[in-house]
């Protein structure tokens, strides 16, 4: 579980500090996300403070009629939802067909030993242009080597 602090934000207008005038919430009730929690007073307005996140109220601070400054703690939750989400950004996306294709050092091809293709360049290139795969290494030595062999065979 991970835990939680939400602090009095800046309601604007130059407001430092405001005063708890009513919870809606308290110590180990469990919560949604946009949950009623607090209604705060300033000198311009009444405000209700909805819980950023969901979970259990594990702490409130601040008594009906306390002032609190804008910064200061004003309520504490235990959560998954923080754990959750940063597995979720860890792990991978899962392809539902809607990715870019993989790139060619991506893709799961078949190693070439297990396609019975020697790592001898000469035999790796014969195997690839018999096949016929377009982007190959094999142009070069390997290629050239390939060529002349298949050249003298022939004769």
């Amino acid at each position: 579980m991970a835990h939680f602090v939400f602090r009095l934000p800046d309601i604007g207008e130059g407001v430092a500090e405001a005063e708890i005038s009513a919870w809606h919430a308290k110590v180990g009730d469990l919560v949604v996300e946009e949950q009623a929690l607090v209604d705060v007073l300033t000198d311009k307005a009444t405000v209700e403070m909805t819980t950023p996140v969901a979970g259990r109220v594990v702490a409130i601070h601040g008594e009906v009629g306390e002032m609190l400054a804008v910064g200061a703690p004003l309520a504490e939750f235990e959560t998954e939802d923080a754990v959750a989400k940063a597995e979720r950004e860890a792990s991978p996306p899962e392809d539902n067909g809607l990715l870019a294709p993989k790139l060619p050092h991506e893709r799961d091809e078949t190693p070439d030993a297990a396609r019975g293709v020697d790592r001898d360049p000469v035999t790796r290139a014969a195997a690839d242009l018999a096949s016929g795969r377009e982007d190959t290494d094999c142009y070069g030595a390997a290629h050239t080597a390939f060529r002349r062999a298949r050249t003298r065979r022939s004769k």
